[in-house]
């Protein structure tokens, strides 16, 4: 033990200190998101009634989110897009990567994990574990677009009470031709119609860097990603 008039044990309280006050930055920021997050029409809107995850996983581009969901995601985000991969036959790991403002602005990324509730009967909703929230988040895929090339070509998805809406493509070049006006009409249908649920695009420009893993500080600033 350190004597109260020490250094090192000054050194040690600031530390637990700053712990502290880390951990109720936190706490307040998933509060304020839950106090100041607007109203709306809450549904449960039915989930896929098939899902092969192997067909699933890789990497997804986001085109679509919603204001409800960039209240706990950020605002103005580019370049977003989600990597799966399957960690066993229920659980998918997540790493979900985006700039800030622009192509070029600061990355941001979280990492997390997505377990099926029922495999079996509710194969489209997981419970979704995101890296710093202290709290069990609902992934519900509510529409899934045909296999091509052994994959998905684009997903839609929402939360447990209809709230977030984020629709996922493949091939972010060719999405607004082939599916982007069957998308918005199903989640017109499914009453994205609110201010804070309809579906606002997500800029993904043609000079957009992609991470395929979490960045280190060092990798943020010395690499622009891996485009494509």
């Amino acid at each position: 033990n350190h004597r109260a008039d020490s250094p090192v044990y000054k050194l040690q309280e600031k530390l637990k200190m700053f712990i502290k006050l880390i951990t109720l930055v936190v706490i307040l920021g998933v509060a304020n998101g839950f106090i100041f997050a607007p109203k709306y029409k809450k549904r449960v809107i039915p989930t896929v009634p098939k899902l092969d995850a192997a067909l699933y996983i890789g990497r997804w581009y986001q085109m679509y989110t919603n204001k409800q969901a960039t209240t706990f995601t950020g605002q103005d985000q580019h370049c977003t897009s989600a990597t799966y991969q399957l960690k066993d036959a229920t659980t998918i790991t997540v790493l979900n990567s985006g700039k800030i403002g622009s192509p070029t602005g600061r990355w941001s990324q979280i990492t997390g994990y997505a377990e099926q509730v029922n495999a079996t009967g509710d194969p489209g909703k997981f419970a979704l574990h995101l890296q710093y929230v202290p709290f069990t988040g609902s992934y519900w895929i509510i529409k899934l677009g045909p296999v091509i090339n052994n994959q998905y070509a684009y997903s839609v998805v929402t939360t447990n009470d209809g709230g977030q809406l984020y629709v996922l493509a493949r091939n972010k070049d060719t999405f607004k031709d082939l599916y982007e006006k069957e998308i918005l009409e199903f989640c017109k249908e499914k009453e994205f119609t609110e201010d804070v649920l309809k579906p606002i695009p997500t800029p993904q420009e043609p000079t957009c860097p992609y991470a395929n893993k979490k960045l280190t500080t060092l990798e943020e600033d010395i690499i622009t990603g891996i485009t494509g």
